[in-house]
């Protein structure tokens, strides 16, 4: 059966208290788990951020990346208590991202959360393991309200 999960991003370091980045959703099949990824070098972390590996949303970036004037790569990073400037020069090893899933359940969450944060293919499929084929008297019900 297919579930909504949030998905958090959280960067750990050294001198960087954890903080977290970035936030998302999945809706899968399989109960994912926390991962962390290890980057032990400036340039290993900068291709993960440059190339896209975290959520990223514009204009409310959670994250920026390139070059300083002097052609310098950098990567900021957004977090909930900080901004944090990375570059070679300051990159102290290891910085992990670590990504945790929480499940979004039925009984904390409304059929409006849901019908908000899935899409439509997503939404009928939630709906057809759930309630079978009372889905459809569910989304009747629904229209008809409105």
């Amino acid at each position: 059966m297919h579930k909504l999960y949030d998905v958090t991003y959280t960067i750990i370091s050294s001198d960087i208290t954890p903080d977290i980045f970035a936030d998302s959703s999945i809706f899968t099949e399989e109960e994912p788990s926390t991962q962390v990824d290890t980057f032990n070098t400036f340039h290993d972390f900068f291709d993960a951020v440059s190339s896209h590996k975290y959520p990223w949303s514009i204009p409310d970036s959670n994250y920026a990346y390139g070059t300083s004037l002097l052609g310098k790569p950098f990567v900021t990073v957004h977090g909930v208590r900080f901004d944090y400037n990375i570059t070679e020069r300051n990159f102290k090893a290891p910085i992990l991202i670590q990504t945790t899933y929480k499940e979004c359940s039925t009984k904390d969450n409304s059929y409006d959360f849901f019908k908000k944060n899935l899409s439509m293919d997503d939404f009928m499929t939630f709906l057809q393991e759930r309630y079978g084929a009372d889905c459809k008297t569910i989304l009747f019900n629904t229209a008809m309200e409105k």
